[in-house]
Order: structure tokens, then C-alpha cells, then sequence
């Protein structure tokens, strides 16, 4: 027998930027493959919809990309991912050190710029931080760069981009290993994707000449539009998870909108010696009987921000602390947590 107590309970956010790591692939290029997309315990139909929504706003933030002249692109499916890859001239970049942007230009050796975009081939929503390590061969087989290629923050959709170094212009071939992120999935169907070793393999002709002279970072902060209507699409599913959970809402806090839902305790796909097992969640167990979400939004836009060291506190009514802090682990599209409260049935974001 489930007992409901109302009660109140703090969630107080710390955020840090944290970089994910995964393990590299091999082998040759992965055939493409469509991810689970079906009605769950854990995702209605409609639900499933507003992800595919998410999936359309992201698309037209790809499309006009692919559209854009003056750089090489191309879109191409491996394993079960949707790549958008484009190269365009070098650019710079912010670093964060020591809690200090500084502005980095690109090194005097740098040839193009190589951005990746990573989408779910189902929902066609951008997949969380991923391990990606890229090669670049020019036509006589010879490597010309190879290098982990970094998650960021863009202007028109996040992706991964670093400056590479070519051998001259002509053909060349872009090989791509993504590993498996170990970070939490939920839902026992849907939730049971990227979690293979995956190469993407791609013929590429680059000419530095017919690159455009403004950089493609500047473009994209032309059409804020595509990137505000992204951050609505996710909003609409944030409002739909509010009606679902014991709990919940948003509140905007200098750049990030800081969304939370508490819940009873939910399965997951938890990652453990190399492999994933669905943990089943008793909600009433005597290890946990909550479930927490939370969403870091870009305030201005509304996108969902990935790659964040999230730490959540849970207090009591009484200002007591009724669990521990705990790092929240990078799910799919949002950070979740487990935890033991006495009562979960109230929440307020301070």
C-alpha cells in the first residue's frame, strides 16, 4: 500500500562543465539501422510525437545548413545516427579555464573547419555528448588529421567542431568512430539505443578557395529563428513530462532556465562493465523511492544544454536534508537521478 504524504522538497542545482568520454571503435563503415520508436510504459504515442517534433526543429537547423554556400556538405546514416557533417573556413572559439571564457582564433596551420551534427535516426533529435574520434585521409591514403573532435555549444544547433589541417586541396575521405556514452537511457524499449561501436566512412572533395570569407558561426547567429523555434519545440515536450510527474516546473536563473520533475522511482538502462542492463525500479524499494529530472535550457533560446556537471540537493519541508548530494548522470535529453526522500509529493526550485 503506497502512502502519499504532502510534504515540501528543495532541489538546489550547481552546474560545471563536464566532459564525457567513451571508448574508440573499429571497423568498417556500420550499416544503418532505425532505433525503437514505440508506445511504452514510459512513452505514450503522443509523447513519442513531441520528441519527433523536437526531431523537425532540428532538421530545419540541418537543412539550412546543407544549404549554405561557400562550404562542403553532406548528411550520411551509420549505425543509428542521422550525421550532418560540414567544412567551412577555420574558426574560433570560447574556452573556459579556470571559470574565465577566453577567446581562442584559429592557429595559423588550420585549413577548414570540420562541424558534426548527430541526430537520433528515428526522433532525429541531437544525440548527448558522444566519444567521436575523426580521420582524415587525403586520395593518396595518407593521414592528414585525426583527433577527438569536441561536444560545443553553437549558435543555430549544438554539435562538434574543431579546426583540422588538410593536405591541399582535392578528395578526401572522413572516417568517423562514435562510441557508446555510458550516461543513463530510460524506458525499456525505447530506451535500449547507442549502445554499439559505430564508424561513418565519407568521400569528401574539399577546395579551401570556394570557402566563404564570413565565418559560418556568423550566418548561423543571423537565423536565431530556427534555434529559438527548437528550444519552443522542447519546451512543448518539458510541459507534457510536468503533467505526467508528482511534480514539477521551471525557473530562469542567469543564462540557464533550470526545468525539474520528481516522480516515484523509474527503471533505467544502467551501464556497468561494458555492457547495459535494464535495472528495474521498485518505487517503494528500500534503496530508493524517487525519481528526479532535470533540464538545463539555454535562457535566451530555450535549447536544451547538454554536457553539464549537474549536483542536486533534496530538503525536506523543514529545511532538513533527506539526501545525499548526488551527480546527476546525463540521460538522453535531460539528467536524472535516483534517491531515498521521505515524501516527494510537493517541489519547489529555489
Amino acid at each position: 500500500m503506497r502512502r502519499n504524504v504532502l510534504t515540501c522538497v528543495t532541489i538546489i542545482f550547481l552546474f560545471s562543465i563536464n566532459v564525457c568520454s567513451g571508448q574508440q571503435s573499429s571497423g568498417m563503415s556500420s550499416m544503418p539501422m532505425m532505433p525503437v520508436m514505440a508506445a511504452s510504459n514510459e512513452a505514450t504515442k503522443d509523447q513519442l510525437t513531441f520528441a519527433g517534433a523536437e526531431g523537425d526543429s532540428v532538421d530545419k537547423c540541418t537543412d539550412w545548413l546543407l544549404q549554405q554556400k561557400g562550404v562542403v556538405s553532406g548528411q550520411t546514416n551509420a549505425g543509428e545516427y542521422k550525421i550532418t557533417y560540414v567544412f567551412s573556413r577555420p574558426e574560433g572559439w570560447y574556452e573556459l579555464s579556470n571559470d574565465v571564457l577566453t577567446w581562442r582564433e584559429p592557429s595559423s596551420n588550420a585549413d577548414a573547419h570540420l562541424w558534426l551534427f548527430v541526430q537520433d535516426a528515428a526522433d532525429h533529435r541531437i544525440v548527448p555528448p558522444l566519444s567521436i574520434k575523426y580521420t582524415l585521409k587525403n586520395a593518396q591514403g595518407n593521414v592528414s588529421d585525426e583527433n577527438e573532435i569536441a561536444y560545443a555549444w553553437m549558435p543555430l544547433v549544438n554539435g562538434y567542431g574543431t579546426n583540422v589541417k588538410l593536405s591541399g586541396n582535392g578528395n578526401y575521405t572522413l572516417r568517423l568512430d562514435i562510441a557508446p556514452m555510458p550516461y543513463r537511457r530510460h524506458d525499456p524499449y525505447n530506451g535500449d539505443r547507442f549502445t554499439h561501436n559505430t564508424t561513418a566512412v565519407i568521400n569528401v572533395s574539399v577546395d579551401k578557395s570556394q570557402f566563404s570569407k564570413q565565418p559560418l558561426s556568423e550566418l548561423m547567429e543571423a537565423h536565431q529563428k530556427l534555434a529559438e523555434n527548437a528550444g519552443k519545440a522542447f519546451h512543448n515536450t518539458l510541459e507534457e513530462m510536468y503533467k505526467q510527474a508528482n511534480d514539477g516546473g521551471d525557473t530562469t536563473i542567469g543564462d540557464y532556465t533550470i526545468a525539474f520533475a520528481v516522480e516515484y522511482a523509474e527503471g533505467y538502462w544502467h551501464y556497468e562493465n561494458s555492457k547495459f542492463r535494464y535495472m528495474q525500479e521498485n518505487d517503494m524499494s528500500g534503496k530508493t523511492n524517487a525519481h528526479v529530472e532535470v533540464a538545463a535550457l539555454d535562457a535566451k533560446s530555450g535549447r536544451f544544454l547538454d554536457n553539464l556537471d549537474v549536483t542536486a540537493t533534496l530538503k525536506s519541508e523543514d529545511g532538513k536534508q533527506s539526501a545525499q548530494e548526488m551527480k546527476c548522470l546525463c540521460g538522453i535529453h535531460g539528467y536524472i537521478i535516483t534517491a531515498k526522500i521521505g515524501a516527494y509529493r510537493k517541489a519547489e526550485l529555489i
